[in-house]
Order: structure tokens, then sequence, then C-alpha cells
């Protein structure tokens, strides 16, 4: 009971922090921290149940991942004789960029740059959203 009214006192995102398997909050020190990418898609698979800012992130994190492996296809569909971007090599980077964000917090993965929550991030967005409307708008006009 200590440690969950501590977290909540240390940040609204932090009330529900308590383990599925009830063993108490990620609590180190005087900091509530979130589980790694791993220990949350674990926790689900076992039935378990992380908290909204846990999913939150994670979603976030694995669309994320789920845009460079498109990304990646493209590039070998673009460009099939390119002695440096050979499926190996993007197999590689894949295995690696999984093993990274998988090996931290979601929201640390993200980080602040792509945080929906930075005004800033939300600034470019609406300004990518806009430009995007536009080309799509143009190319219709064309269309027709």
């Amino acid at each position: 009971m200590l440690k969950r009214f501590l977290c909540w006192l240390l940040g609204h995102y932090y009330i529900n922090l308590m383990r599925a398997d009830n063993q108490g909050s990620h609590f180190t020190g005087w900091l509530c921290h979130m589980r790694t990418l791993i220990e949350i898609i674990e926790l689900i698979k076992d039935g378990g149940e992380p908290t909204r800012e846990e999913l939150y992130y994670s979603v976030l994190a694995l669309e994320a991942l789920n845009t460079f492996d498109s990304m990646d296809f493209r590039k070998i569909l673009e460009k099939p004789n390119n002695k440096f971007l050979t499926p190996e090599y993007l197999a590689n980077e894949q295995f690696n960029r999984n093993k990274k964000a998988s090996s931290k917090s979601p929201k640390e993965w993200v980080g602040w740059n792509n945080d929906p929550h930075n005004p800033e991030y939300q600034k470019m967005r609406r300004f990518h959203k806009k430009l995007i409307d536009k080309v799509t708008e143009k190319l219709e006009k064309d269309k027709s």
C-alpha cells in the first residue's frame, strides 16, 4: 500500500503500477518505472494486465518497429541489386532494432521527440498532416 501511495505521489501516470502477480510495483528507490517492452508482452501472454501507460507506449513502439520493417521491405523492392542493402543486412538490422526496443521500456525507446505528449511533436504532426492533405488533394485534382 505504501508503494502504491508513493507511486501516486510521484506522478499521476504511476497510480496503477502494481504487477499482475501482486508482487508490488516496479519501484526502485523513489522512482516508479515502466517494464521493458518484452516484459509487457510476456505479461500479456501470461494473462496479466499491464498498466494503461505501458499499453499506450507499447502500441507506439510496435507501430514504429512495424514502420521500420515496412521501409526496409520497400528499400529491397526499389533497389533489388543494391550491394549494401541486402536482405541479410536488413534482417540483421531488424533483429538489432527489435532487441534494442525489447530491452527498454517502450516510453524510453519511443523517446520524448516521438512522444504524443510532447507539444513540439504535436506541432510537427499537425504540419505533416496538413502537408499530406494538400498533396493528396492535388493528386485527386490531377486525376480528374
